[in-house]
């Protein structure tokens, strides 16, 4: 509203009935139980190509089996990480969350970076250098990544570990080469 403080606009956001009486918000469709609602009716268009890449920031602990997240995690991800990688769910009614979901980034588990699965109809492919329109090409994974690496916000880059100017550079030739 004119003249309304920020603090005043937080607060009338976070008392919204938006958080409890419809699905159409973001925080709905980023959990496992709206990405598949999501997933149902969002396909995949035939004349787009479709690329990801999956990261990871963890590593199986040999005792537990529990992920534990890498020293190169970002502190501040590294709870959210630690708390991904042992976390299971088995409730009638909801997505079952097991232990191959644990292997994550410190914001999202690894298994649903290739692409849309739960709920999907779409292909998720290997890519093998040649590209296919209207499909999942699935480069891979980024071992050793956390989440803000693969957006370029982490100061890995300055150490060397991500080179993420690279990455992205390599990402634009190969979009580059794409057919019209």
């Amino acid at each position: 509203m004119p003249g309304q403080s920020f603090q005043d606009y937080a607060n009338s956001i976070w008392n919204s009935d938006i958080w409890t009486k419809t699905k159409d918000i973001s925080a709905w469709d980023l959990t496992p139980d709206g990405a598949k609602e999501l997933n149902t009716w969002v396909k995949a268009q035939p004349g787009v190509y479709y690329f990801s890449w999956a990261d990871q920031a963890t590593y199986k602990n040999i005792f537990t089996g529990h992920q534990l997240p890498d020293l190169t995690m970002l502190p501040a991800l590294q709870p959210f990480g630690l708390f991904m990688g042992s976390y299971t769910r088995n409730q009638a009614g909801m997505v079952t969350i097991d232990r191959s979901w644990w292997p994550n980034d410190g914001v999202v588990n690894t298994n649903s970076m290739p692409g849309p699965t739960l709920g999907s109809t779409d292909q998720i492919l290997n890519y093998n250098g040649t590209p296919q329109i209207g499909k999942w090409n699935y480069l891979g994974v980024k071992n050793g990544w956390d989440h803000l690496d693969i957006v370029g916000l982490d100061a890995s880059d300055l150490a060397g570990i991500t080179n993420i100017y690279t990455f992205y550079r390599s990402l634009a030739n190969m979009l580059g080469t794409l057919p019209n």
